[in-house]
Order: C-alpha cells, then sequence, then structure tokens
C-alpha cells in the first residue's frame, strides 16, 4: 500500500507549504479527516511535512471554515528544536506565520 498526498490550503507562502500523506481521506461536512495506512502488524500514521516539520497521528481533521489541522492520537512533532510527543495537536498559519499548540 502506498501513502496518497494532498497539499492543505493553509498558507499562500511557498515558504509555510504543508502537504499530508494518508491511507484514507474522508470529506465530511467542512472539513477533510485523514487516517493512514492500516497494513496488517504495522500501521502507518498519516503525516504533514513542511520544509522544516513533520507530524505524525493517529488522525488529522482540516477545518475548511478556519483553516485549523487537528491531530489526535500519538503525536509526533519533529522540527528544529528536536522531538515532542503528545495526545492533541492543532496549528493555524496567518499571516506568513504558524501556530501550533500541543498537548
Amino acid at each position: 500500500m502506498k501513502y496518497e498526498k494532498d497539499l492543505l490550503p493553509v498558507s499562500n507562502s511557498a515558504e509555510l507549504q504543508f502537504s499530508v500523506r494518508y491511507g484514507k481521506r474522508t470529506e465530511q461536512q467542512n472539513s477533510v479527516a485523514y487516517d493512514g495506512l492500516f497494513c496488517p502488524g504495522h500501521d502507518k500514521p498519516p503525516i504533514i511535512q513542511s520544509k522544516d516539520v513533520t507530524i505524525s497521528a493517529k488522525q488529522f481533521v482540516y477545518s475548511q471554515g478556519n483553516e485549523t489541522v487537528r491531530g489526535e492520537g500519538n503525536i509526533v512533532l519533529l522540527d528544529s528544536q528536536g522531538v515532542k510527543r503528545g495526545k492533541q495537536i492543532e496549528f493555524k498559519v496567518q499571516n506568513d506565520i504558524w501556530a501550533v499548540w500541543i498537548k
């Protein structure tokens, strides 16, 4: 099985382009849910990547109304400052600055 790939429309800046690699994509009313690849014995989580950061979670949900991405379950964020782990993450890009909250 191979990942599918989408570009998340959270920023117009070339420096802050985020792509998501996923196994299953589900469109809901005003959002899109991304799940990983479910392989026997070794599930692969969905992954969001940009130039400087990689984030994995059990599921990501992109909210089209406020252009926010929320991730839940086994969060791993890898950036220039190291690795951070948590159970929830939310990020938004506004005025070419991205803000991230991880719990």
